[in-house]
């Protein structure tokens, strides 16, 4: 308002957060890849609120289609990033690496060998201190597999009610 002054509090505190903030994507435009038609493809928010204890399952890791639990998970990373597409941006945001790699960690230790893993990415940036160390001991200790690609359609089988993935590789189509 034209009438307000300025006013200055000074507060003492033992320390400070900068939340910068960032505008969450919503895959949902991207039809191929099954979010908002697929209940069990899942946002990485709405994959850590469910393995959250006070999440909806109670920290149990369940297929929100039919409550089973799953015995393979794949991560799709560099969704709307890096992309021509409306909506996309032009740019990596250098943070969803790091993000998964903590999901597939904690996926990996609380459900041990029961669950299969496999990452589908473009670049993996890994450049923080320490980060390359999660990195290969997914790789190599936990037998996460990382697929260098982009990814083409998630495909529901309605007889079996699972999702498949097409990819190009470098070496041409595959399915897992």
């Amino acid at each position: 308002l034209p009438d307000d002054k300025e006013t200055v509090w000074e507060e003492v505190f033992g320390s400070i957060i900068l939340a910068q903030g960032a505008d969450v994507f919503d895959p949902s435009g991207i039809h191929t890849l099954g979010y908002g038609q697929h209940p069990d493809v899942l946002t990485s928010l709405e994959y850590e609120r469910m393995l959250s204890a006070f999440g909806p399952t109670k920290g149990q890791f369940v297929r929100p289609s039919n409550g089973r639990k799953p015995s393979k998970i794949a991560w799709i990373l560099c969704v709307g990033s890096r992309g021509s597409r409306e909506n996309h941006v032009p740019y990596c945001s250098s943070i969803c690496c790091m993000f998964a790699l903590k999901e597939i960690l904690v996926t990996k230790e609380r459900f041990g060998e029961d669950i299969e893993a496999c990452v589908f990415y473009m670049d993996m940036r890994t450049s923080g201190k320490d980060h390359e160390f999660y990195y290969q001991q997914a790789k190599e200790e936990l037998g996460v597999r990382f697929i260098r690609c982009r990814t083409r359609n998630v495909i529901h089988n309605d007889k079996t009610n699972h999702l498949s993935i097409t990819y190009l590789p470098d070496s041409g189509n595959a399915l897992v």
